[in-house]
């Protein structure tokens, strides 16, 4: 076989990125030397609080480990091979029958993951595995049998089987709930746990409940109440919403969309969409929004960001809808005045911002806010597991402000002109006439990318809001400069 296309040379390795190693390393060490440096308690407490807190990260760590050790695909001349935890397998190319992309997510972040079909068994691997590119071109070079002729999302290529429908699937409502009953478990085992302790604490010292007993558990019904609040309000608006949707679907071919909801159905042709866009709840908290909207004239076909495939949706979408005011997915933010009879002009949409005012930095600063908390709170009742307990409140103290600091002021802003960062101690641009570089991380976590000039650089690091998007308005602007991807 010719190894031409592409420069391909067999065998082509392709494994989970390294960076992994890096987040148990980080992790793993400094439990460790804590554990090593308390090694000597002998109180009870404190040993089964170092065991816990041992095996937290261990759990944390294991499936990274795992991945490291185990998972592997490997494309030779004659056939793929994979390898995962249920075990080894191995297929020709003339075994190959499909090749696609699909959505995944990564805590608030939309990636794209790659799936080979192979011997009616789904391989995945996703654009941060080392090789991936090439992995890629090996497939669409060699997989001659398959279906697919190129890379795409399924309903967006011509060889695609239709209809394509799109739902809500029930797994994931099932995850949803499950976090949601694990968030409200640990917090009741905490609340007794700790009411435990501090009605033993006060008995054995007064023999009686005093008001520094009745004080100590308001204290303990408020912070953990806080806690409460906290998780059921970043939980429970993606459950309820996911409740509110499952029965819904949009079913799409090559003439017409339909939308199904119960007993609910509308239908439209492709030439009667007028527009499509995404609302402005993009990038942020899950709320009883509509991310995807889609105006049809028996009115608008909505859709959640968590429906099964959204990338998927969107590009189908973008192919046939072609009477529409854009000819690609927008934030409405653009489109502010929709009754208008013109759509904006490319100057009122030039200038963007992408803040770090989603769940994740968000997550962060809350988490951060209520840490400090803790230390205090078990010093005050004698349950302590760790020293220098004031020296650690201080510590978190200030990255709770620095976390809420991040989440209020920073952001990327793109203009026709420059590329600002703002950040809490002051903004940074490059004129686009003045980049020279630009660097763009395959990592999920978009670790190392840049945009970089002779006297500055700009760090992107992922918490971005949309980041995907600016990725692609960087590239498109920044026509002066090198642009680099890592594997």
């Amino acid at each position: 076989m010719s190894n031409t296309d592409d420069d391909i040379k067999y065998p082509v390795v392709s494994a989970p990125s390294r960076v992994e190693w890096l987040l148990v390393i980080i992790l793993g060490v400094p439990t460790i030397a804590l554990i090593t440096i308390m090694g000597h308690e002998t109180d009870p407490r404190r040993v089964w609080a170092l065991v816990g807190l041992g095996g937290m990260v261990l759990v944390f760590c294991i499936p990274f480990v795992v991945r490291q050790l185990v998972y592997r695909i490997v494309a030779d001349a004659n056939g793929i091979s994979w390898c995962t935890i249920g075990g080894a397998n191995r297929a020709n190319w003339s075994e190959v029958s499909n090749y696609y992309n699909e959505e995944g997510r990564v805590g608030e972040r939309i990636i794209i993951r790659a799936v080979i079909v192979a011997r009616e068994t789904k391989v995945r691997f996703h654009s941060d595995w080392r090789n991936s590119s090439k992995l890629r071109a090996a497939v669409a070079l060699s997989a001659t049998n398959a279906v697919a002729h190129s890379w795409g999302f399924l309903g967006a290529r011509d060889e695609d089987e239709w209809p394509q429908v799109f739902g809500y699937s029930e797994p994931n409502l099932k995850d949803k709930l499950r976090h949601l009953m694990l968030a409200n478990t640990a917090i009741v085992i905490v609340f007794l746990l700790t009411a435990h302790e501090v009605y033993a604490k006060s008995m054995a010292r007064d023999h009686e409940i005093t008001l520094f007993t009745i004080l100590a558990f308001a204290i303990l019904i408020f912070l953990l109440g806080m806690m409460a609040v906290l998780l059921n309000a970043m939980l429970l608006p993606a459950y309820r919403e996911f409740v509110r949707r499952k029965g819904q679907t949009i079913t799409v071919d090559r003439e017409t969309i339909t939308f199904t909801d119960g007993a609910s159905l509308m239908t439209a042709r492709w030439a009667e969409v007028s527009d499509y866009y995404w609302t402005a709840s993009s990038g942020k908290s899950l709320k009883r929004n509509d991310l995807g909207r889609i105006e049809t004239p028996g009115g608008p076909i909505c859709f959640h960001d968590e429906i099964d495939n959204r990338l998927g949706l969107a590009k189908i979408v973008e192919r046939y809808a072609i009477n529409t005011r854009q000819h690609e997915w927008r934030v409405k933010e653009c489109y502010d005045s929709l009754e208008a009879a013109e759509p904006p002009s490319d100057q009122e949409c030039s200038s963007r911002r992408y803040s770090y005012r989603n769940r994740s930095v968000r997550s962060l600063a809350a988490l951060a806010t209520f840490v400090p908390a803790t230390p205090l709170f078990q010093h005050m009742f004698g349950i302590l597991v760790a020293r220098g307990v004031i020296e650690g409140a201080l510590v978190l103290t200030t990255l709770t402000g620095y976390f809420w600091a991040v989440f209020l002021r920073s952001a990327i802003v793109i203009d026709d002109e420059a590329i600002t960062k703002m950040s809490p101690f002051g903004q940074l641009s490059i004129r686009w006439d003045d980049v020279s570089e630009v660097k763009i991380s395959s990592m999920e976590c978009r670790l190392g990318t840049y945009v970089k000039s002779d006297r500055a650089k700009i760090a992107i690091t992922g918490f971005e809001s949309n980041v995907d998007d600016l990725l692609t308005e960087i590239e498109r602007r920044a026509v002066n400069a090198t642009i680099k991807r890592s594997e």
